[in-house]
């Protein structure tokens, strides 16, 4: 799958990023969610919205397994998306996770640490929230809000030479 983005045009409020057919086609994607933007990032100038992310393989089956191979499989999604935007993990800036059992905490953060705030980028803000349940019947979700692929500043630039062009 081809994953290059165009037809962006920064400055004209929020967009769904679209791949070359004009349409995001995620190999991650789940089915049957309803109303739910799913893989389709929303990219304002300065920030990168994405839905939260199931535990799911690429072919959307939802495996069994630990707490801590069930949130390594969110934020495994969540970096997929992140790098087919032009961004990745490093630029998080606020994450949200979904919980059905606070029990699970504990495992769920050892893993979160893996992947956030590694190598001197800077630990993102988190939310962990108690729900009673999630869709599809997991127990984890992860959702974020990241820099865009060159960060604020370079977002500022192209707004302003996209304002520059009229």
């Amino acid at each position: 799958m081809d994953w290059r983005l165009r037809g962006l045009q920064v400055g004209r409020g929020p967009m769904m990023l679209k791949s070359e057919e004009n349409l995001w086609v995620n190999q991650l994607a789940i089915g049957g969610l309803g109303m739910w933007s799913g893989d389709i990032p929303l990219l304002t100038p300065h920030a990168l919205y994405i839905s939260g992310q199931l535990p799911a393989l690429a072919d959307g089956s939802l495996p069994s397994g630990t707490m801590a191979y069930k949130t390594s499989l969110c934020i495994s999604n969540l970096k997929a998306i992140l790098t087919a935007a032009g961004s990745d993990i490093s630029k998080v800036v606020k994450t949200t996770v979904f919980l059905t059992d606070m029990k699970n905490f504990a495992e769920v953060n050892g893993e979160y640490e893996k992947h956030f705030g590694v190598g001197g980028s800077p630990k993102p803000a988190r939310s962990c929230v108690a729900v009673h349940q999630l869709p599809k019947g997991v127990e984890v979700e992860i959702e974020c809000v990241a820099l865009p692929g060159g960060g604020v500043k370079q977002a500022d630039e192209e707004e302003m030479e996209a304002r520059a062009k009229g």
